[in-house]
């Protein structure tokens, strides 16, 4: 049984499935996305975090991974309970996601051991991780900024204080293997119809396949990227390096809501007109006996 072949063809077949639901969001459904921050450069891999805002978030990444050449690279982390979810659970599986349950004592081989297989292979992969663990709403917003004043940390406006165990290991897993890159995404949502009560809130699934988009909702995706090897090596000093990302976040989305309130609007990229296009994965690079 050849599992790098396998994990190659779960690749293309993700790509296929991914390219064609962005074509619906952005073609059919006529999905304006436009862009700010660092250009990435084609076909690296990367480690992401970004804010989770609703299920149509991965619509967002993937407008800027698909573009450098990584759309069939994706990876999440997603909770074990949907792994019985037909189709919906099987593709997870198949696409050679990351089944979790939040409880680190009992996720820490399934882990580990998938960055083994990764760094095995050499495989090309984003690895996307909801560093806030859970989709931002009114209530758990609340539960996070009481958590934060409970313990003396200035709370946050837009986004949930990170649960950084996830990427803590992700990046203890990752280090000195081929992916060399940390991605930090921060995407915002405008509703043009109600911009104080939807401010920052994603379309529902049904509404994204339901109707035009352009002219209703604005889409922003912010990009920074940093180099996995100048990340701080203790894991307090990485914690605290996650928390600043998570307050330059909140300190971004709340720009933008001013900005928009106040009728300006930045000259922000908009997409290339040029096409996904899957790259088939290098040939494992063997080392050379002496």
């Amino acid at each position: 049984f050849n599992e790098r072949l396998a994990i190659e063809c779960n690749c293309w077949s993700a790509f296929t499935i991914w390219g064609l639901m962005q074509w619906v969001c952005e073609r059919l459904q006529k999905a304006e996305v436009t862009f700010s921050g660092d250009d990435l450069p084609a076909n690296e891999d990367a480690l992401v975090t970004c804010n989770h805002q609703g299920f149509v978030d991965f619509y967002m990444l993937h407008s800027v991974l698909g573009r450098r050449g990584m759309l069939g690279y994706c990876k999440y982390f997603y909770k074990k309970s949907l792994n019985w979810i037909p189709f919906f659970g099987w593709g997870m599986r198949t696409m050679h996601f990351i089944p979790v349950s939040r409880a680190w004592d009992k996720d820490k081989d399934t882990i580990l051991g998938y960055f083994s297989a990764h760094r095995h292979y050499e495989l090309p992969m984003c690895l996307i991780s909801y560093t806030e663990g859970t989709r931002v709403t009114p209530k758990k917003l609340k539960e996070s900024q009481a958590y934060c004043e409970k313990n003396g940390i200035e709370p946050f406006k837009y986004v949930l204080f990170p649960r950084v165990k996830g990427f803590l290991a992700s990046v203890k897993g990752l280090r000195g293997s081929h992916v060399k890159a940390v991605y930090d995404f921060t995407i915002v949502y405008r509703n043009q119809d109600d911009l104080d009560n939807h401010f920052n809130q994603a379309p529902s699934m049904l509404r994204l396949h339901t109707g035009a988009l352009g002219g209703k909702y604005k889409f922003h995706v912010h990009t920074k990227r940093y180099l996995m090897a100048d990340l701080p090596e203790g894991d307090a000093e990485l914690k605290d390096w996650v928390i600043q990302r998570y307050r330059e976040k909140d300190a971004m989305i709340g720009s933008m809501y001013k900005e928009w309130k106040a009728g300006r609007e930045e000259p922000w990229k908009l997409p290339p007109p040029s096409r996904y296009q899957y790259k088939p994965p290098p040939p494992k690079q063997t080392k050379k006996k002496d």
